[in-house]
Parts: structure tokens; sequence; C-alpha cells
């Protein structure tokens, strides 16, 4: 579907140009609205970040599925790694 869509905008220059119009006036919309009826403030973050566990649990969750930041720390950790450290098993 995406390879359609992709030469349905390559042939024809006028539907893209439409499409990013649409789109700029749904952004323009969104940011009308959000000035004109702002929204209350979440409960949770009017709370506080809660406990450690908690926000180490949350972020775990929001970043765990995340692949190209999985990636990122594999690629670039490693350099910062010791060989002499005492947990060896980090580094083979």
């Amino acid at each position: 579907m995406v390879l359609g869509l992709a030469a349905l905008l390559a042939a024809n220059p006028g539907l893209l140009a439409a499409l990013t119009v649409a789109g700029a006036g749904y952004l323009l919309l969104l940011g009308v609205q959000t000035l004109v009826r702002p929204g209350t403030a979440n409960t949770e973050e009017a709370r506080g970040p809660g406990s450690p566990g908690g926000v180490l649990l949350r972020g775990a969750g929001v970043s765990g599925p995340n692949l190209k930041a999985l990636m990122l720390y594999l690629a670039v950790l490693p350099q910062f790694l010791s060989r002499q450290a005492h947990w060896r098993a980090a580094c083979p």
C-alpha cells in the first residue's frame, strides 16, 4: 500500500501539494483549538513523578519497544566500557 501511495503521489504532483496543504491546515486547526480551549492538567503529572521504581518501570515501558534507541545504545555504549572493570560479564 505504501509503494502504491508513493507512486500515486509521484505521478500526480498536485495531489502531493493538496495533501501538504491539508496537513498544514489540520495542524493550524489543532493549534487554534489549543489556544482557544486549553486542556486541564493531567492528574498523574500533577502528583509528581512517584517512586523511583515506578519511574524506572515507566521509562522502560516507553523506551523498551523503541528499537532505534536500543540499537543506538548497543552501538555507542561498548566504547565506554572497560575490560578491566569488576563486571567482566558486560565486556566479553
